[in-house]
């Protein structure tokens, strides 16, 4: 699960870039509870205990840029299996994602509009981050990633290995 660089990530207080997070700093991890009626959200901070990407330039990295939100005001541009959460609580790769069907989860527990997956090539630097210890769980290995809920590095490896 990789983000472009410039991806904002929740925090306590804020949000920041994931490439700015270092080992050690706190972001809030999510855990969600689905009841017959809608996903529940709850955030908390949690320490990142891996911080790694790439740098931009080179000839780049096969990527989906994710267009989403009610006006479309929400872009994410991640790699092919970067993990995304559902408004049914599923977990989905990105390559996976279909517009006008997929419906992502907010970070409040909304619902968000997927509006557009492009692949293409992507040249600048990417970053993955990992909350806690490696679970099978998705509690705690959920991130706010600008608005929507994503999977962390750590759920990415119990997923490709699960």
């Amino acid at each position: 699960m990789s983000f472009a660089n410039d991806t904002p990530i929740a925090m306590p207080a804020g949000t920041k870039a994931i490439v700015d997070f270092e080992i050690g700093d706190s972001a809030l991890g999510g855990s969600m509870s689905i009841d017959p009626a809608r996903v529940q959200m709850v955030w908390a901070p949690a320490v990142v205990t891996f911080s790694q990407g790439t740098p931009g330039g080179g000839s780049g990295h096969i990527m989906a840029f994710i267009e989403c939100g009610s006006e479309s005001t929400m872009n994410i541009v991640c790699t092919m299996d970067s993990l995304f959460i559902t408004t049914g609580g599923e977990v989905v790769r990105a390559k996976t994602l279909i517009p006008g069907v997929s419906m992502l989860l907010g970070a409040d527990g909304s619902p968000v509009p997927l509006n557009s997956v492009t692949i293409a090539m992507y040249a600048g630097g990417i970053h993955h981050i990992g909350l806690g210890e490696q679970s099978m769980s998705t509690n705690g290995h959920l991130l706010n990633a600008g608005g929507v809920v994503v999977g962390d590095f750590y759920l990415q490896i119990e997923q490709e290995l699960g």
